[in-house]
């Protein structure tokens, strides 16, 4: 179809994500379901939105591991802080973690 295979992979993120104006929703869609090689795309986008999502409900409900938690022990002790002020345990583990999929993701980026 004229026109599917140009649209950039950030518009079909913005289309997944909905961040799209209605108008140019209902263009994709109607788009994808006439281009096999558009849908594709959008399936492709979807999968990896929901393995990245399990990966972090993964990571949210798994305990740090023994040695970070040692880490953290010793720089609590250093410093005199249990914690950094208005952050609970579990949003410091999430903050890690966000931290260490940024940084892998831009390993694989560089890799490319």
């Amino acid at each position: 179809m004229i026109g599917a295979s140009r649209i950039s992979q950030y518009v079909l993120y913005d289309y997944i994500d909905g961040r799209l104006p209605l108008p140019r929703r209902v263009w994709i869609s109607i788009l994808a379901l006439f281009d096999d090689n558009l849908a594709g795309r959008l399936r492709t986008i979807r999968w990896q939105n929901r393995r990245l999502q399990n990966i972090g409900r993964s990571l949210m409900v798994e305990p740090l591991p023994a040695r970070t938690r040692h880490l953290l022990n010793r720089a609590e002790a250093r410093t005199g802080h249990s914690q950094t002020p208005g952050f609970s345990s579990q949003i410091q583990q999430v903050s890690l973690a966000a931290i260490l999929i940024g940084v892998i993701g831009c390993i694989g980026l560089w890799a490319f």
